[in-house]
Protein backbone atom coordinates (compact mmCIF):
# COMPACT_ATOMS: atom_id res chain seq x y z
CA UNK A 1 0.00 0.00 0.00
CA UNK A 2 1.30 3.21 -0.76
CA UNK A 3 2.65 5.73 2.19
CA UNK A 4 -0.20 8.06 1.77
CA UNK A 5 -2.79 5.85 0.92
CA UNK A 6 -1.69 3.92 4.53
CA UNK A 7 -2.20 7.54 5.78
CA UNK A 8 -5.30 7.79 4.63
CA UNK A 9 -6.40 4.76 6.08
CA UNK A 10 -5.09 4.92 9.22
CA UNK A 11 -6.79 8.36 9.62
CA UNK A 12 -10.28 7.02 9.28
CA UNK A 13 -9.32 3.96 11.17
CA UNK A 14 -11.58 5.19 14.17
CA UNK A 15 -14.47 5.88 12.69
CA UNK A 16 -17.47 3.48 12.91
CA UNK A 17 -20.03 4.35 9.73
CA UNK A 18 -24.11 3.82 10.93
CA UNK A 19 -26.13 1.93 8.64
CA UNK A 20 -27.58 4.66 7.13
CA UNK A 21 -23.59 5.47 5.58
CA UNK A 22 -21.20 8.29 6.64
CA UNK A 23 -22.47 11.72 8.04
CA UNK A 24 -21.73 14.82 6.00
CA UNK A 25 -18.90 15.67 7.87
CA UNK A 26 -17.31 12.66 7.32
CA UNK A 27 -17.43 12.26 3.67
CA UNK A 28 -16.34 16.32 3.49
CA UNK A 29 -13.06 14.66 5.26
CA UNK A 30 -12.87 11.93 3.59
CA UNK A 31 -12.83 14.04 0.32
CA UNK A 32 -10.64 16.12 1.53
CA UNK A 33 -8.15 13.66 2.27
CA UNK A 34 -8.53 12.10 -1.41
CA UNK A 35 -7.35 15.52 -2.97
CA UNK A 36 -4.32 15.42 -0.61
CA UNK A 37 -3.63 11.40 -1.70
CA UNK A 38 -2.33 12.93 -4.79
CA UNK A 39 1.53 14.64 -5.69
CA UNK A 40 1.63 17.68 -3.33
CA UNK A 41 3.39 20.77 -5.00
CA UNK A 42 6.07 22.66 -3.48
CA UNK A 43 4.95 25.51 -1.96
CA UNK A 44 8.45 27.02 -2.52
CA UNK A 45 8.16 26.76 -6.08
CA UNK A 46 4.69 28.37 -6.04
CA UNK A 47 5.62 31.05 -4.52
CA UNK A 48 9.17 31.71 -6.70
CA UNK A 49 6.55 31.25 -9.78
CA UNK A 50 4.01 33.60 -8.33
CA UNK A 51 6.70 36.55 -7.34
CA UNK A 52 8.08 36.05 -10.77
CA UNK A 53 4.74 36.55 -12.58
CA UNK A 54 4.40 39.59 -9.89
CA UNK A 55 7.55 41.38 -10.90
CA UNK A 56 7.05 40.58 -14.15
CA UNK A 57 3.59 42.84 -14.43
CA UNK A 58 5.78 45.08 -12.27
CA UNK A 59 3.28 44.50 -8.86
CA UNK A 60 4.42 46.67 -6.41
CA UNK A 61 3.51 47.18 -2.84
CA UNK A 62 5.29 47.17 0.98
CA UNK A 63 5.13 43.90 1.00
CA UNK A 64 6.18 42.78 -2.17
CA UNK A 65 9.32 44.35 -1.41
CA UNK A 66 9.84 42.52 1.58
CA UNK A 67 9.29 39.32 0.04
CA UNK A 68 11.25 40.11 -2.84
CA UNK A 69 13.92 41.18 -0.23
CA UNK A 70 13.92 37.94 1.73
CA UNK A 71 14.30 35.98 -1.64
CA UNK A 72 17.15 37.79 -2.78
CA UNK A 73 18.50 37.32 0.68
CA UNK A 74 18.58 33.52 0.13
CA UNK A 75 19.66 33.19 -3.34
CA UNK A 76 22.59 35.55 -2.20
CA UNK A 77 23.28 33.09 0.58
CA UNK A 78 23.41 30.43 -2.04
CA UNK A 79 25.82 31.93 -3.95
CA UNK A 80 28.12 32.84 -0.79
CA UNK A 81 28.01 29.25 0.07
CA UNK A 82 29.32 28.30 -3.31
CA UNK A 83 31.79 30.73 -3.38
CA UNK A 84 33.31 28.87 0.30
CA UNK A 85 32.95 25.58 -1.25
CA UNK A 86 34.97 27.47 -4.79
CA UNK A 87 37.79 29.31 -2.35
CA UNK A 88 38.07 26.01 -0.09
CA UNK A 89 38.83 23.72 -3.07
CA UNK A 90 40.90 26.54 -4.52
CA UNK A 91 42.87 26.63 -1.07
CA UNK A 92 43.38 22.92 -1.21
CA UNK A 93 44.71 22.78 -4.96
CA UNK A 94 47.06 25.86 -3.54
CA UNK A 95 48.71 23.64 -1.06
CA UNK A 96 48.71 20.88 -3.20
CA UNK A 97 50.90 22.37 -5.59
CA UNK A 98 53.36 23.51 -2.53
CA UNK A 99 53.34 19.73 -2.28
CA UNK A 100 53.53 18.67 -5.80
CA UNK A 101 56.41 21.34 -6.39
CA UNK A 102 58.59 20.32 -3.48
CA UNK A 103 58.65 16.36 -4.47
CA UNK A 104 59.20 17.37 -7.76
CA UNK A 105 62.29 19.44 -6.09
CA UNK A 106 63.21 16.41 -4.51
CA UNK A 107 62.87 13.90 -7.36
CA UNK A 108 65.29 16.11 -9.50
CA UNK A 109 67.47 16.28 -6.81
CA UNK A 110 67.94 12.40 -6.60
CA UNK A 111 68.37 12.14 -10.42
CA UNK A 112 71.38 14.26 -10.09
CA UNK A 113 72.90 12.08 -7.20
CA UNK A 114 72.18 8.85 -9.09
CA UNK A 115 74.10 10.39 -12.44
CA UNK A 116 76.75 12.09 -10.06
CA UNK A 117 77.17 8.38 -8.99
CA UNK A 118 76.88 7.25 -12.16
CA UNK A 119 78.98 9.66 -14.09
CA UNK A 120 82.35 8.60 -11.73
CA UNK A 121 82.42 12.14 -10.44
CA UNK A 122 84.32 13.24 -7.65
CA UNK A 123 83.88 12.44 -3.83
CA UNK A 124 83.02 16.16 -3.19
CA UNK A 125 80.66 16.69 -6.00
CA UNK A 126 79.12 13.35 -5.16
CA UNK A 127 78.72 14.48 -1.44
CA UNK A 128 77.68 17.99 -2.35
CA UNK A 129 75.10 16.20 -4.52
CA UNK A 130 73.72 14.04 -1.66
CA UNK A 131 73.21 16.40 0.88
CA UNK A 132 71.45 18.59 -1.64
CA UNK A 133 68.98 16.10 -2.03
CA UNK A 134 68.93 14.91 1.93
CA UNK A 135 68.50 18.76 2.48
CA UNK A 136 65.18 18.74 0.38
CA UNK A 137 63.70 15.95 2.27
CA UNK A 138 62.71 17.69 5.97
CA UNK A 139 60.95 20.65 3.71
CA UNK A 140 58.87 18.13 1.65
CA UNK A 141 57.86 16.13 4.73
CA UNK A 142 56.61 20.21 6.37
CA UNK A 143 54.50 20.30 3.12
CA UNK A 144 53.09 17.18 3.43
CA UNK A 145 52.03 18.14 6.80
CA UNK A 146 50.47 21.02 5.89
CA UNK A 147 48.42 19.67 3.14
CA UNK A 148 47.32 16.53 5.52
CA UNK A 149 46.48 19.36 8.30
CA UNK A 150 44.71 21.12 5.94
CA UNK A 151 42.84 18.24 4.52
CA UNK A 152 41.79 17.52 8.24
CA UNK A 153 40.59 20.71 8.74
CA UNK A 154 38.32 20.93 5.78
CA UNK A 155 36.65 17.30 6.62
CA UNK A 156 38.89 14.88 5.34
CA UNK A 157 39.80 12.77 8.09
CA UNK A 158 39.44 8.99 7.81
CA UNK A 159 42.85 7.42 6.85
CA UNK A 160 44.13 10.42 5.98
CA UNK A 161 47.85 9.59 6.85
CA UNK A 162 47.66 6.26 5.14
CA UNK A 163 46.22 8.18 2.28
CA UNK A 164 49.08 11.05 2.21
CA UNK A 165 51.66 8.98 2.37
CA UNK A 166 50.45 6.56 -0.26
CA UNK A 167 49.60 9.64 -3.00
CA UNK A 168 52.66 11.75 -2.01
CA UNK A 169 55.75 8.89 -1.00
CA UNK A 170 59.12 10.54 0.23
CA UNK A 171 62.35 8.74 -0.07
CA UNK A 172 64.48 7.91 2.96
CA UNK A 173 67.76 10.24 3.14
CA UNK A 174 71.07 8.79 1.44
CA UNK A 175 74.66 7.86 2.46
CA UNK A 176 77.44 9.90 1.10
CA UNK A 177 78.12 7.40 -1.58
CA UNK A 178 74.06 7.48 -2.67
CA UNK A 179 73.14 4.28 -1.55
CA UNK A 180 69.95 4.66 0.07
CA UNK A 181 69.36 4.16 4.00
CA UNK A 182 68.07 1.20 5.37
CA UNK A 183 64.32 2.06 5.42
CA UNK A 184 63.66 0.07 8.57
CA UNK A 185 65.89 2.29 10.40
CA UNK A 186 64.39 5.44 9.03
CA UNK A 187 60.90 4.08 10.32
CA UNK A 188 61.92 2.95 13.54
CA UNK A 189 63.97 6.56 14.06
CA UNK A 190 60.59 8.21 13.37
CA UNK A 191 58.60 5.70 15.20
CA UNK A 192 60.90 6.77 18.89
CA UNK A 193 60.66 10.17 17.96
CA UNK A 194 56.82 10.34 17.53
CA UNK A 195 56.53 8.29 20.90
CA UNK A 196 58.99 10.77 22.77
CA UNK A 197 57.74 13.53 21.31
CA UNK A 198 53.65 12.57 22.41
CA UNK A 199 55.19 11.54 25.39
CA UNK A 200 56.61 15.06 26.15
CA UNK A 201 53.24 16.69 25.04
CA UNK A 202 51.12 14.37 27.51
CA UNK A 203 53.70 15.49 30.06
CA UNK A 204 53.41 18.90 29.59
CA UNK A 205 49.19 19.21 29.43
CA UNK A 206 49.11 17.04 32.89
CA UNK A 207 51.03 20.34 34.25
CA UNK A 208 49.65 23.17 32.33
CA UNK A 209 48.43 26.31 34.45
CA UNK A 210 44.99 27.74 35.24
CA UNK A 211 45.58 30.41 32.00
CA UNK A 212 47.58 28.05 30.68
CA UNK A 213 44.51 25.61 30.33
CA UNK A 214 41.91 28.34 29.75
CA UNK A 215 43.64 29.55 26.13
CA UNK A 216 44.78 25.23 25.78
CA UNK A 217 40.62 24.63 25.48
CA UNK A 218 40.00 28.17 23.78
CA UNK A 219 41.86 26.52 20.81
CA UNK A 220 40.62 24.76 18.10
CA UNK A 221 41.54 20.93 18.23
CA UNK A 222 44.11 21.08 15.38
CA UNK A 223 46.08 24.11 17.02
CA UNK A 224 46.75 22.63 20.38
CA UNK A 225 49.55 20.09 19.43
CA UNK A 226 51.35 23.25 18.35
CA UNK A 227 50.44 25.16 21.22
CA UNK A 228 51.96 22.78 23.63
CA UNK A 229 55.13 22.74 21.22
CA UNK A 230 55.37 25.90 21.84
CA UNK A 231 55.38 25.73 25.61
CA UNK A 232 57.73 23.46 25.44
CA UNK A 233 59.84 25.14 23.12
CA UNK A 234 59.40 28.05 25.83
CA UNK A 235 60.25 26.11 29.02
CA UNK A 236 63.45 24.67 27.38
CA UNK A 237 64.49 28.55 26.44
CA UNK A 238 63.92 29.24 30.14
CA UNK A 239 65.83 26.75 31.43
CA UNK A 240 68.68 27.15 28.82
CA UNK A 241 68.72 31.05 30.21
CA UNK A 242 68.57 30.16 33.51
CA UNK A 243 71.80 30.78 35.55
CA UNK A 244 73.88 27.24 36.87
CA UNK A 245 73.39 26.98 40.66
CA UNK A 246 76.67 26.63 42.14
CA UNK A 247 77.00 23.81 43.78
CA UNK A 248 78.68 23.69 47.42
CA UNK A 249 82.52 21.78 47.58
CA UNK A 250 82.41 19.54 50.49
CA UNK A 251 85.69 19.22 51.77
CA UNK A 252 87.02 15.57 52.58
CA UNK A 253 87.06 16.19 56.61
CA UNK A 254 83.15 17.46 56.65
CA UNK A 255 82.30 14.22 54.89
CA UNK A 256 80.30 11.87 57.57
CA UNK A 257 81.71 8.53 57.85
CA UNK A 258 78.89 5.42 57.17
CA UNK A 259 78.58 3.88 60.21
CA UNK A 260 79.58 0.22 60.57
CA UNK A 261 76.34 -1.82 60.18
CA UNK A 262 74.38 0.03 58.21
CA UNK A 263 74.05 -0.07 54.45
CA UNK A 264 74.23 3.08 52.40
CA UNK A 265 71.06 2.62 51.12
CA UNK A 266 69.49 2.61 55.07
CA UNK A 267 71.78 6.14 55.48
CA UNK A 268 70.63 7.51 52.34
CA UNK A 269 66.73 6.94 53.19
Amino acid sequence: MPRRLSVFAGRFRHLRFSSNGPSKATKAAIQQTAKMIGTQPDEDQIHKRMISKLQAEEYSSPLMDRICQRVSIESQVEEQEQEVLQEIAGALRRTEGHLLMACLELEVAGHKADAAAAGGCSKEELKEAVDHFNALIQPTLQRRYEMTVHRQSCGFRTGNYNLMEQLYPIPPPRRPDNSDVEHDQTESARARHRKITSDMISWRISRLTKQEWEVFNSLARLERHQYVRDLLEKDDHEVQSREPVPVPEVKPEDRKPIKVGFSPGRVIL
